[in-house]
């Protein structure tokens, strides 16, 4: 208290003998991009009485430099204030139980490191000693004790699964007219002048792939995928336990999955049949109990009463019987590229060979009334003491079968080797009929080689389109993201993105995962968050113009086969031996401060013109 009350009273003596005390209390130039701000925007208010100010710099208390009023127009994100811009809990995550570098500090003012009214050291620059303010492991240089760089600097982990020694050593062996001759056919520089980028599929590895993607590659890959299918059930044991179905196809699927068993699901609600057949062979119900039965009826009821509520409802109602029970708020564009346009016309080409009389059926069964042509007698197998029946069997082979007329003359008249049955004509037109194949002797799938929505047999088919396809993008997505929430949700995933799926996503792909909140489908989103960023690195200056400087002057390939990346860790001899020394050593040459996520406030003016009078 006595130190500050002497430097206050030597300050205030050497106002009075610099004469002019409007000059020896100027604060200093401001910044540019400060230059037309109010002293109070900055400042606690308060600091305009000179009472406050003299106590201020007596006592020391109070925040001359509130950080709440940076914040007015910097936006730096919830945890601007803490180190590095970046939350606790995530510091715990980095550092694995934390460091002396975040131990102990709550927050650091802005004005810590930025300082305004001077012109030697604008706001927005910081000097190492800043830095070593808080980094306490100090170092003359870049070149000379800056640590090396980490093991995985430079090599992140991908998104995209991609070896470039096996198909150099491998494909393009085999395949030299594929082989890429520089790295630009594959990669150039992004937007932003600093990262680089895969080039788009269609750039760099169409060439190669784009058959197996569109289903023209190994067999099994151009069936498409079982979206919607009919199971197979066992309708004459349920008819001999008096349960009628009606029409039912013979050539069904297996116990439904996937979508389908989440589309019966949703019909069924709270009915307990499915978890009744678990296990149980719906194509083989003889000797099962009654309640397994039971099951089975109301399960293919539910499916048929389903069917026929998506024919006569809308298409996004169709849709949201298949998405999973945790996919909640979906926009109109989501389910859009869920439906993938499916045409209402396939759905009842479908229904109706699969359940020609539907709608009567199950109007019938919804008023509790039998079926027609349902005879509950016949259902009943005869009894041992049943009476024998009225001689119809005896008739079988009666005289008059093998009658005397059977070998009438007239039946091997001469007409029947006559030249008329065996007519050049005849012959000729039952060869062109055999010839012309029927609409129906064309294979779906083949037909639907571009892709699209088919039907065979019994179950509804997509086709993926092209590369990112719309239709298993959306459904991976969200798979992946809601899957953990829905008890289906691994068989839809397996089904879209196993290595044996159409589409072969998961081939390159493995920035997705099933129940996983992060959805990587870009080569370069491989950061689990977008933030924390504590370096940066611009590779423009690096390779436009005339520079000498080659790709594999920093990338070494890597032989060793266990790591995760291709590619060795950059190092820093490699920054060394091409800048030679000294090279630049600010910290802030490579190191952002903010690692956090910021945005800058605009200044805008309302747009009052817009309104009606009595609103502005």
């Amino acid at each position: 208290m006595l130190l500050r009350a002497l430097f206050l009273t030597f300050g205030l003596g050497l106002i009075v003998i610099s004469g002019d005390w409007t000059v020896s209390l100027d604060p200093g130039a401001r910044s540019s991009a400060h230059s037309q701000l109010q002293c109070s925007q900055c400042h606690d208010p308060e600091l305009s009485t000179s009472l406050t100010f003299l106590s201020r710099g007596l006592l020391g208390i109070g925040d001359s430099h509130s950080s709440r009023q940076c914040l007015e127009c910097h936006d730096m994100g919830e945890n601007a204030v803490d180190p590095h811009s970046v939350s606790p809990q995530r510091w715990e995550k980095i550092l694995a139980g934390g460091s002396p570098t975040s131990d102990g500090i709550a927050s650091i003012p802005c004005a810590r490191c930025h300082v305004e009214h001077r012109i030697e050291s604008p706001a927005s620059g910081l000097n190492d000693a800043r830095c070593q303010a808080c980094h306490q492991n100090r170092f003359p240089s870049f070149h000379e004790g800056h640590p090396e760089f980490g093991d995985e600097y430079g090599v992140p982990t991908r998104a995209i699964q991609f070896d470039h020694f096996s198909h150099a050593n491998r494909h393009f062996m085999e395949n030299p007219d594929m082989a890429p001759e520089r790295c630009d056919q594959c990669h150039t520089l992004g937007p932003d002048g600093n990262r680089m980028q895969v080039k788009p599929f269609s750039m760099s590895c169409a060439r190669c792939h784009e058959d197996s993607i569109g289903g023209r590659g190994p067999a099994g890959k151009d069936l498409g995928i079982e979206v919607l299918a009919i199971p197979d059930i066992d309708t004459a044991t349920l008819r001999e336990a008096g349960m009628e179905l009606g029409d039912w196809p013979f050539n069904g699927t297996e116990f439904p999955k996937s979508w389908s068993r989440r589309w019966i699901r949703h019909a069924l609600d709270t009915d307990p049949s499915l978890s009744e057949l678990s296990g149980i062979e719906l194509w083989s119900l003889e000797g099962q109990s009654e309640a397994v039965l039971n099951s089975a009826s109301h399960l293919a009821w539910g499916y048929k009463e389903a069917l026929l509520d998506a024919a006569d409802g809308n298409l996004e109602s169709l849709i949201l019987r298949m998405v999973p029970s945790g996919a909640d708020n979906l926009t109109h564009d989501e389910t859009a590229r869920l439906a993938a346009l499916l045409p209402r016309s396939l759905l009842k080409e479908a229904s109706d060979a699969w359940f020609p009389h539907l709608s009567e059926e199950v109007a019938l069964h919804r008023a509790g009334e039998d079926l027609p042509g349902k005879d509950p007698a016949a259902a009943r197998q005869p009894e041992e003491d049943d009476p024998p029946g009225d001689g119809a069997e005896d008739d079988l082979l009666g005289d008059d079968l093998l009658g005397d007329d059977l070998l009438e003359e007239d039946l091997l008249d001469d007409d029947l080797l006559d030249g008329d049955l065996l007519d050049e004509n005849a012959v000729d037109a039952a060869s062109s009929t055999e010839a012309t194949p029927s609409s129906s002797s064309t294979n779906p799938a083949r037909w639907a080689n571009a892709g699209g929505w088919y039907r065979v047999d019994s179950s509804i088919r997509y086709r993926p389109v092209q590369h990112a396809d719309s239709f298993l993008r959306a459904w991976a997505t969200l798979e992946a993201r809601t899957g953990d929430q829905d008890p289906d949700s691994a068989h839809v995933f397996a089904q879209i993105f196993s290595t044996d799926s159409p589409g072969a996503c998961a081939s390159c792909h493995v920035g997705l995962q099933h129940g996983s909140d992060q959805v990587r489908w870009q080569p370069d989103s491989h950061r689990e968050e977008p933030f924390p960023r504590f370096t940066h690195f611009s590779h423009g200056p690096h390779i436009l113009g005339n520079s000498d400087i080659s790709c594999l002057g920093c990338h070494e390939p890597a032989t060793n086969k266990d790591l995760a990346n291709d590619w060795k860790s950059v190092t820093r001899n490699q920054c060394t031996d091409c800048h030679g020394h000294p090279i630049e050593d600010r910290c802030t040459t490579c190191h952002d401060y903010h690692a956090g996520p910021r945005s800058g406030v605009f200044g805008v003016t309302d747009l009052d013109i817009l309104r009606s009078p009595e609103d502005r």
